[in-house]
């Protein structure tokens, strides 16, 4: 049994038009996008066919790569607006103390957290609860 190879036939039996049918049924978008300048070219210059083909894949290996990491930073959700490695990020722990500041100043629940607002927290603290004193030890 002999397997005969699907020939896609164009409006006018061009193989450039023929070569863009079978990147569409191929999906190769990228390399369908460079061989329209491509090809032309490369005629017009006399380029090795195996150049040719290596230009396209790797053409087509950009585009894919490229694609990829689009998608991969889509489906990350980061945030809009921020970027990465652009010299102005602060210091990794300058936010932490920012955040116990802001609670020391603000006197929100995080007090407790706080080294600096602990200092200046009352001796006491009430609760819903009564709590037995211990009796003091005699130095």
């Amino acid at each position: 049994m002999t397997i005969t190879p699907l020939r896609v036939t164009g409006a006018a039996g061009d193989p450039l038009t023929e070569a863009i049918e079978l990147t569409r049924r191929l999906k190769l978008p990228h390399l369908r996008r460079a061989m329209a300048d491509l090809i032309p070219t490369a005629k017009a210059q006399r380029w090795d066919p195996a150049e040719v083909v290596q230009v396209l894949l790797a053409e087509e290996a950009a585009g894919r790569d490229q694609a990829n990491l689009r998608t991969r930073r889509k489906r990350a959700a980061f945030p809009a607006g921020k970027t990465f490695g652009d010299g102005t990020r602060p210091h990794p722990r300058s936010h932490g103390r920012l955040r116990t500041r802001c609670a020391a100043w603000n006197g929100c629940n995080a007090r407790r957290t706080c080294p600096s607002a602990a200092r200046r927290a009352p001796a006491s603290v009430t609760s819903a609860k009564p709590s037995a004193k211990r009796p003091s030890r005699p130095a």
